[in-house]
């Protein structure tokens, strides 16, 4: 297994991905918010859009925050075709970032696409 820049362990970025593949593909909503990081920031070019607190704030807006093209995107996620820099590594071309944090690899970003 290659090692990740930035990540503890590279094997829990490799389930995480897979993990999310998954809960895009049969639609589990409870598991892509579980699978993000608290407090979480969306951006569009850049700049801030919407901040979520909660589990429940994120499925409240879960249409418009995991859009189409966010899960299409961890649906084709593979582990080997990451971008990974210092800040993270990347899905779909910077569409969702992943962090190393305390409780472990979450989803730390998602880039709107609108």
């Amino acid at each position: 297994m290659r090692s990740v820049h930035g990540f503890r362990d590279p094997s829990e970025v490799h389930r995480l991905v897979s993990e999310l593949r998954s809960a895009a593909t049969v639609g589990d909503k409870r598991a892509l918010a579980a699978a993000l990081h608290y407090p979480l920031t969306t951006y569009s070019r850049g700049v801030p859009v919407r901040r979520y607190i909660t589990p429940g704030e994120v499925l409240a807006a879960y249409d418009s925050l995991f859009s189409e093209d966010v899960l299409a995107a961890l649906r084709a996620a593979e582990y080997e075709e990451l971008f990974v820099r210092d800040q993270g590594a990347a899905i779909g071309h910077g569409k969702v970032w992943l962090g190393q944090f305390d409780e472990g690899v979450r989803i730390k970003a998602i880039n709107a696409t609108r």
